[in-house]
């Protein structure tokens, strides 16, 4: 896995000296850590994912159901996410936050997490299906370089 912890510190530390004005440098390798996690999720259960509803993911990605156990395939979705959600709030500092500073930020990541696969899943089920994908004519079937139509 990809170690910006360092990069992002490092800036921090250049910032201190030299001004930067680059506001979408931490935000581009947020995403694309949670991009890749998300791929991994995808293609490595997609199977079971897609004899699913969409709502299996939701307790996969917290690690927990409100009555019972998560299965086999949502423990294994749940160690993948751990360590990203677990790397995102080191690299970012978060340890002066507040415990409600800090479960609004792994929340976002959470649900962020979750939109991300399910949007994956569902452009897969749609081309499966011979379904073109809305506002993209030349669609492959990978789902490595899917992404919605525009970013935030």
């Amino acid at each position: 896995m990809f170690n910006w912890t360092k990069t992002i510190l490092g800036k921090k530390q250049k910032e201190k000296s030299g001004r930067t004005d680059d506001v979408m440098e931490v935000p581009r390798l947020l995403e694309a850590l949670i991009n890749r996690a998300a791929l991994q999720i995808v293609e490595s259960c997609k199977d079971k994912l897609m004899m699913e509803p969409a709502t299996y993911i939701v307790p996969a990605v917290w690690g927990a159901i409100e009555k019972g156990e998560i299965d086999k395939n949502q423990q294994e979705i749940y160690n993948t996410i751990a360590p990203v959600v677990r790397e995102i709030n080191n690299s970012l500092q978060t340890e002066n936050l507040s415990a409600s500073q800090k479960f609004t930020l792994e929340y976002l990541i959470k649900g962020l997490i979750i939109s991300k696969v399910n949007f994956m899943m569902e452009v897969l089920k749609n081309r499966m299906n011979n379904k073109p994908d809305v506002g993209n004519r030349n669609a492959s079937l990978s789902i490595e370089h899917l992404e919605p139509l525009g970013n935030a």
